[in-house]
């Protein structure tokens, strides 16, 4: 479950700082993956990346469901933790995790 709470605050910290509503979306099907299942978490996984505001009320709904507390606390750490993880995976470059982490520190 820890590995899930810290995927969620990572996903959804890049959708506020960075505009990254996929990465909501993309935490759905991550979640069916794992063969947890429910009514909000298709609902989350089946919208259009653009529609942010059905986006962040059925994320919201999933991490209610999931019990995650403080989804908007330490917002920046969660986001250099999600580029940490993206830079790890090989889906982003490091040079360019450090030019997104600038951006957002000033």
């Amino acid at each position: 479950m820890r590995e899930i709470e810290n995927i969620a605050k990572e996903n959804y910290s890049a959708a506020k700082l960075q505009n990254k509503w996929y990465e909501c979306v993309n935490f759905a099907f991550y979640l069916l993956d794992k063969k947890i299942e429910s009514k909000n978490i298709y609902i989350l996984a089946g919208l259009n990346s653009d529609d942010y505001d059905n986006i962040n009320k059925y994320f919201l709904a999933v991490i209610d469901e999931l019990k995650i507390f403080k989804i908007n606390e330490n917002i920046n750490y969660n986001f250099l933790c999600y580029l940490s993880r993206k830079i790890h995976n090989d889906e982003i470059e490091a040079i360019y995790a450090l030019t997104i982490k600038k951006e957002i520190m000033l």
